[in-house]
């Protein structure tokens, strides 16, 4: 009997964060009620706060195996010894820009405030759930690779120079994709404009502006 509830426990549950991540989709993270989701999901209201205590704790959790994902995702193309480092960054790029705005409700996890000695990366603060690494983890080891392929561009690697391009970088990032966050297009219409202006960002920043027609002296 404690099995089938087991199992009956792990369907509600996916059958909530399912039913929230739609709602999500459709109306975004704060135009969407707990009630709302349990309807879609088919379940009662006081149900699902038998699993998660606000909206919130549920975006959390939705989010862990998504992170997984990106983490795993950013890992293999840092393993491909065919790509030159700016190329690599730019492949991150893409993937990080990709699950931000294809996943919008779960931006807020990615881009958190960052405590003052958090060298450049966003942190929540430490919290673990029954499923999967928790948040915090995830998005530290997250940032790690993010600040390695940031520092695989730079032809030194001291340690200021590269804390000042890795944060950057990440202001790039978040400026780029807080300005689509908010815009009614599709994710494959915001996408194929988005992917571009990072691209060429990443060359701005780590190759400088060449100069065009530059003057040639006189006599």
């Amino acid at each position: 009997m404690k099995q089938v509830r087991t199992s009956k426990g792990i369907v509600t549950k996916r059958n909530i964060e399912e039913a929230a991540g739609k709602l999500f989709g459709l109306y975004g993270y704060q135009g969407v009620t707990m009630r709302e989701i349990a309807k879609e999901a088919g379940c009662s209201h006081t149900l699902i706060y038998m699993y998660y205590k606000d909206k919130e704790e549920l975006l959390r959790q939705m989010a862990s195996p998504l992170l997984e994902k990106l983490l795993y995702r950013i890992r293999q193309t840092q393993k491909d010894p065919a790509l030159p480092p700016v190329a690599c960054l730019q492949s991150i790029s893409h993937d990080l820009v990709h699950f931000c705005l294809s996943q919008r409700s779960m931006v807020s996890i990615l881009f958190a405030n960052p405590p003052a000695t958090s060298q450049g990366g966003l942190v929540i603060a430490q919290e673990s759930f029954d499923h999967g690494p928790c948040i915090e983890t995830l998005r530290n080891e997250l940032y790690a690779c993010i600040r390695s392929a940031v520092g695989c561009c730079l032809p030194r690697s001291e340690p200021d120079t590269e804390r000042t391009f890795h944060r950057l970088y990440l202001f790039m990032l978040h400026g780029l994709v807080m300005s689509y966050t908010e815009r009614n297009e599709t994710a494959p219409e915001l996408l194929e404009r988005a992917y571009p202006l990072i691209d060429q960002g990443i060359k701005v920043l780590f190759g400088g502006i060449a100069p065009i027609g530059a003057r040639e002296s006189v006599g």
